[in-house]
């Protein structure tokens, strides 16, 4: 039996199984609006400045239109009740 020399190709001693690959790349999934890949752990995409899920995204805050409008009705609504 032949002796192993330190200078030899050691390759097939560290052979991966069938469907594995051995990458310095981290795992990216595609983005649900433009399908590039982005980095799992990523939380917006970096083309389409999309947050890649609703947990990832600020809190949205109504614009103040919305609340002028909303108090705008609510006064109308009781001058309207009281007359």
């Amino acid at each position: 039996m032949p002796r192993h020399r330190p200078d030899e190709d050691d390759s097939d001693e560290f052979d991966l199984p069938d469907g594995v690959y051995h990458d310095d790349e981290p795992a990216t999934v595609p983005c649900p609006y433009c399908r590039e890949p982005v980095p799992e752990d990523a939380q917006y995409c970096s083309r389409c400045e999309n947050y890649l899920s609703a947990e990832d995204a600020p809190p949205s805050r109504k614009p103040v239109w919305i609340w002028v409008g909303l108090i705008v009705c609510l006064v109308l609504a009781v001058l309207m009740a009281l007359s």
